[in-house]
């Protein structure tokens, strides 16, 4: 039988890693999902792990409930939402080294983190081990950074540094934050670990800021079997703004077909490794819940039968910026302390009480007819909680005045300022 599947409406996408047990549902994340509608010594080191193809399952259980639990957060009606929820995984599992308390436990249950930190960083190491030995002809890398103003390198605690280093493999660097070059040299290493596919996360860095802390994610794969250029042609995707007239590419031939009442679904292997994309199409009049739930991610996965498919789908150039997503997000799903003066950041510094004052997370996606490339970057700006402490009003903008008798109430006079 032969199935006909065309991408002219709104779809879901994930590239994954295949999967023929419950385990390989790490596909579905393992680089970006998409969807389109005073010094303490260090823990003693974890050996190397005998195979880096065995990731713990509660790993892979934590990285899929993230992915379900961000994207519906910061998804937006009607536009692109484009998320690497292993990238925010891997940031925040970095800094859950300096959480503790109740900061810590958020993280723990938000994210699933062991709450032995000696097992959690042995199994965020396993996760950037087998993600990024995944095949010679694929690319896969993922790069960490701690940035920390020089004024307070020297308060950092030692063990969240030995940490970050041993188990994240990151970039450890002091600077003065207070000199716009940093904010440039921030960028470039973003760009140079998302294959200058995202240039910019740092406009410049304030006087208030200690510490910034960055994943990145880069993925370059080529199709398994490429589409033919002089096949692609104009089509019209019928998206939430209209009937707009894109690049269609098109491909007949066998590949793995799945469909249900709800939707259809198609699996695109790339080349020489064990990772695909996974394209699900809901069909006319119907949504899906939940896309990236583990439930629809095994029900499709597992439905997989290979048929001949009649296949239309459009080229894809899109960059994403979560414009505050990612807090809201996480702050709705009981992240909170650690964004407030309930904060305990102590295992990064004792001497100076910290919180995040900001995130970031930005993506960007090429789909073409020889493979696909896709790069994230999360990020966490860390500031003093003094600062949180001590109110700040700047009149800097229009405001209102009024000119009173303070026993009576009177205004004597009243007005606004909105120009100079």
């Amino acid at each position: 039988m032969r199935m006909i599947l065309t991408l002219k409406q709104n779809l879901y996408l994930t590239r994954s890693v295949s999967m023929k047990e419950k385990t390989r549902l790490m596909a579905a994340l393992t680089a970006v999902i998409m969807c389109l509608s005073g010094c303490s010594a260090v823990a003693a080191p974890i050996p190397e792990p005998a195979n880096i193809d065995t990731i713990p399952q509660d790993t892979v259980d934590s990285v899929i409930s993230v992915a379900d639990s961000l994207y519906e957060d910061m998804k937006q009606e009607g536009e692109n939402t484009f998320i690497s929820p292993t990238s925010v995984y891997l940031a925040f599992g970095m800094l859950y080294n300096g959480a503790k308390g109740e900061t810590a436990e958020q993280l723990r249950s938000y994210f699933g983190y062991n709450s032995d930190l000696a097992q959690h960083n042995g199994e965020c190491k396993y996760l950037y081990d087998y993600l990024t030995g995944i095949g010679k002809d694929t690319k896969l890398d993922i790069a960490n950074s701690v940035w920390v103003d020089s004024e307070f390198s020297g308060s950092l605690n030692k063990d969240f540094i030995d940490y970050s280093q041993l188990y994240f493999n990151a970039k450890v660097d002091a600077k003065d934050f207070a000199n716009p070059d940093t904010a440039v040299e921030i960028n470039q290493w973003v760009s140079d670990n998302t294959g200058g596919m995202i240039k910019q996360v740092a406009d410049q860095l304030s006087r208030d800021d200690l510490m910034a802390l960055f994943n990145c994610i880069y993925f370059n794969g080529k199709w398994e079997s490429q589409f033919d250029e002089s096949d692609t042609s104009d089509d019209v995707f019928h998206g939430s703004n209209g009937d707009q007239t894109v690049k269609f590419m098109h491909k007949q031939a066998d590949m793995d077909y799945y469909e249900d009442d709800q939707l259809q679904s198609v699996r695109l292997p790339y080349k020489d490794c064990n990772m695909s994309m996974i394209l699900m199409l809901p069909k006319e009049n119907q949504t899906i819940e939940h896309p990236f739930s583990s439930e629809i991610l095994e029900k499709v996965t597992l439905g997989y039968s290979e048929q001949e498919v009649a296949l239309s789908m459009p080229k894809l150039n899109i960059e994403y910026s979560d414009n505050g997503e990612l807090m809201r997000a996480l702050k709705d799903g009981g992240v909170t302390n650690i964004f407030n003066t309930d904060a305990d950041l102590s295992g990064i510094s004792n001497s100076e009480d910290l919180y995040v004052h900001d995130t970031v997370h930005k993506t960007a996606l090429i789909v073409d007819e020889e493979g696909t490339e896709a790069s994230a970057v999360t990020g966490a700006i860390i500031r003093s909680m003094s600062l949180l402490l001590t109110p700040e009003v700047n009149f800097n903008r229009p405001f209102y005045l009024v000119i009173v008798d303070n026993d009576s109430g009177i205004p004597i006079f009243c007005g606004n300022i909105a120009k100079f």
